[in-house]
C-alpha cells in the first residue's frame, strides 16, 4: 500500500496567491538607470585617474627602466604557450656553427655562434636574432641581459630576450669582460701606448675607473661581485717568470694589495665573493682574499689539466689518463682546500655538481655519481654533447653545435 502523504493546511503558501504585483512608473526606471549611469561615469574617470597616476608615478621613478621591451616581457608571460622541452630527450635543433655555445638569458636562452646571436623560448620559438662575424665570441650573463663581445674586437654588445639594448664601442682591443652583482661591468683591454688596463662602467655605461700597465702585460682581471675590488693578473716579458697580482678599491681608485709569485704564469683570475678569489696558474691554484693572504695553494696532478671550472662552490679539474684519453681523473676541491680525486672509464666532456651529485657528460651518455663518487645511474643521449647547462635543480640542457636537448634526472627513482 502506498503511503499516502497530504497537507491539511496551505496557508503557508496563500501569500503567493494574495502577493500583488509592484507596480513600477516609468519615471522610477529612468531614474534608477539615470543613477546608475552616473555611478559607472564616476568609476570610470576614478579608475582612469588612478592608472594615470600610476603611469606618471612610474616613468618618473622608474623611467630608465621602462621600455617597449617591458611590455613584450608582460605579454611574454602571459601567454601559455607548450614548452617543446618537457622531458629527457626533448630537444630544439639551430644550425651548426664551430663556435655555438649555449647561455641562460632569463627565462630563455639564447645560442651565441660566429654569425651570430639567436634567441630562443623553451617552446623552440625564436625571440631574437642578430648577425654579427666574430672569430672568438665569448657572451657573459649579466642580470636579465647577455654581454656578447669578440676576443681582439672592439665592441661590446647588451641583450635582452628580444633586442640588442647597447653596444659600447671601443678605440682599443678587447680581451676580457667581466660583472658584478651591482650592474657595473669591466672591460679588459689593450691601450695605445700601453700594452694593456681595464676600465669598470656604471650600468648606464658610464667609466668610472681606469688603469694601464706599462711593463707589465695583463693577463686576466675580475670584478667583485658587489663592484667594490678588482683584481689583476699580469706577468712581465723581460726576465724570470713572474705572476703579479693587484688587488683595486673601485671606490677610492687605488690600488688596496699587490704581491708577486715567482715562477708561475698566470692563467686566470676569478672572484668566488666579495672578499676571496681564485688565481688560476700554469703550475696550480691559489685562493687569495682581498688582502692577499693565501689560505691554500694546490698544484696540478700532472702538467696537462684537460679542463678546470668553478662549480656550486667547487673547483673542478679534470685530467686524462692515459696516452689516448679514454678515461678521466676528476679532482673536486672545495673553497677549503680540501681536495678529492676519482677515474672514470670515459672521457669526461663536462661535469656539473648539484646538490650532492656530480653530473659527468661523456661521449653518448651521461653517469652520475654519489658524494662517495659512486656511480648510481647511466643515461644514454642520442649524440655526443659537449656541454652541461643547468636551468633548476635536476634539470639539465645539453648542448651540441647544432642542437640542445633536455636531460631530467629524478634522484628518488632509478629510472628517468
Amino acid at each position: 500500500m502506498e503511503r499516502e502523504v497530504s497537507f491539511s493546511n496551505m496557508n503557508t503558501f496563500e501569500i503567493f496567491r494574495d502577493n500583488k504585483k509592484r507596480d513600477f512608473s516609468e519615471n522610477d526606471i529612468s531614474e534608477h538607470y539615470l543613477k546608475l549611469s552616473v555611478r559607472c561615469a564616476v568609476l570610470k574617470w576614478l579608475s582612469l585617474t588612478i592608472l594615470a597616476v600610476f603611469v606618471i608615478f612610474s616613468v618618473k621613478n622608474h623611467g630608465d627602466e621602462l621600455s617597449f621591451d617591458s611590455i613584450r616581457y608582460i605579454v611574454k608571460y602571459m601567454k601559455d604557450e607548450p614548452s617543446s622541452l618537457v622531458s629527457s630527450g626533448d630537444s630544439i635543433s639551430y644550425d651548426y656553427d664551430s663556435k655555438n655555445e649555449i647561455y641562460l638569458i632569463g627565462d630563455d636562452f639564447a645560442v651565441v655562434g660566429s654569425d651570430g646571436i639567436r634567441i630562443f623560448e623553451f617552446s623552440g620559438k625564436v625571440l631574437f636574432s642578430d648577425d654579427f662575424n666574430y672569430k672568438s665570441p665569448v657572451a657573459v650573463p649579466f642580470g636579465n641581459q647577455l654581454i656578447v663581445y669578440d676576443i681582439g674586437g672592439k665592441e661590446v654588445r647588451f641583450y635582452n630576450s628580444f633586442s640588442e639594448t647597447y653596444r659600447l664601442t671601443l678605440e682599443s682591443t678587447v680581451y676580457n669582460v667581466s660583472v658584478s652583482d651591482k650592474e657595473t661591468f669591466m672591460v679588459q683591454t689593450s691601450s695605445e701606448g700601453y700594452r694593456s688596463g681595464f676600465q669598470i662602467y656604471t650600468k648606464n655605461f658610464q667609466p668610472f675607473f681606469k688603469t694601464n700597465y706599462g711593463e707589465l702585460t695583463l693577463q686576466s682581471s675580475s670584478l667583485s661581485p658587489d663592484g667594490k675590488y678588482a683584481v689583476s693578473a699580469c706577468f712581465s716579458t723581460t726576465g724570470n717568470v713572474v705572476s703579479y697580482l693587484k688587488v683595486y678599491g673601485t671606490d677610492i681608485d687605488t690600488v688596496f694589495a699587490e704581491c708577486e709569485i715567482t715562477g708561475e704564469y698566470p692563467v686566470g683570475v676569478e672572484f668566488l665573493d666579495n672578499e676571496n678569489f681564485l688565481l688560476f696558474t700554469d703550475k696550480g691554484i691559489r685562493k687569495y682574499n682581498v688582502s692577499l693572504e693565501n689560505s691554500f695553494s694546490h698544484y696540478y696532478w700532472n702538467d696537462s689539466p684537460r679542463q678546470y671550472k668553478i662549480n656550486n662552490g667547487k673547483i673542478i679539474i679534470t685530467y686524462g689518463t692515459s696516452l689516448l684519453n679514454e678515461s678521466t681523473r676528476i679532482e673536486i676541491i672545495d673553497l677549503n682546500g680540501e681536495k678529492s680525486a676519482f677515474e672514470i672509464p670515459c672521457t669526461a666532456r663536462d661535469i656539473l655538481i648539484d646538490g650532492d651529485f656530480i653530473h659527468v657528460l661523456c661521449n653518448g651518455e651521461i653517469n652520475t655519481y654519489n658524494s662517495d663518487f659512486e656511480l648510481i645511474h647511466s643515461y644514454s643521449i642520442s649524440k655526443n654533447f659537449s656541454h652541461m647547462v643547468k636551468i633548476e635543480y635536476g634539470k639539465y640542457l645539453l648542448s651540441s653545435l647544432d642542437s640542445v636537448e633536455m636531460y631530467i634526472f629524478d634522484n628518488k627513482s632509478e629510472e628517468n
